[in-house]
């Protein structure tokens, strides 16, 4: 019986990927998929303090680019994670996934192949999560790396579809 039920919580476990990385560039590498794309207007450029647009737009000076050893995907298709909402396709604030205060209807999915990608939003990321970016509040936000504001965007990808 012991055996069974160590059996059980066992299979009951996330199995994080064991290669999961991100980082804003100007462009991402063949072994990297563009989650998202940001620019930042104010005149001093770069990825702090941006607005965001759709990975599908793809014409922001700076993506988001991740890495995994599953294959990633940013569609927003079959058993992909909604992580981030946008306000438009582009020139857009970003709001956490799961406020429903001003539902922005523009969804910054990912997905990974035979598995999943896991979201939370946290000062400081559970084990097993990335922080890949920080927003400056719940909605109306600003986005930018991981260093730029406390509210993290945190991401994990693991073997388990969702």
């Amino acid at each position: 019986m012991l055996v069974l039920l160590a059996t059980f919580l066992a299979g009951a476990q996330q199995s994080y990927a064991s290669s999961f990385g991100c980082s804003f560039k100007t462009s991402c590498s063949a072994s990297e998929t563009a989650l998202l794309y940001v620019k930042n207007d104010t005149g001093t450029g770069g990825f702090l303090n941006a607005h965001a647009q759709l990975a599908s737009n793809g014409t922001y000076p700076y993506a988001l680019c991740c890495s995994s050893d599953l294959a990633l995907s940013s569609s927003c298709a079959n058993s992909s994670t909604t992580w981030l909402r946008i306000s438009d396709i582009s020139n857009a604030h970003v709001q956490t996934a799961n406020t429903t205060a001003s539902a922005y209807s523009q969804s910054i999915c990912g997905g990974a192949i035979n598995g999943g990608i896991r979201v939370k939003y946290a000062t400081n990321c559970p084990s097993g999560f990335l922080a890949v970016a920080s927003i400056s509040n719940d909605t109306n936000a600003h986005i930018g790396d991981s260093a730029e504001y406390s509210l993290k965007v945190c991401l994990a990808v693991d073997s388990t579809p969702n």
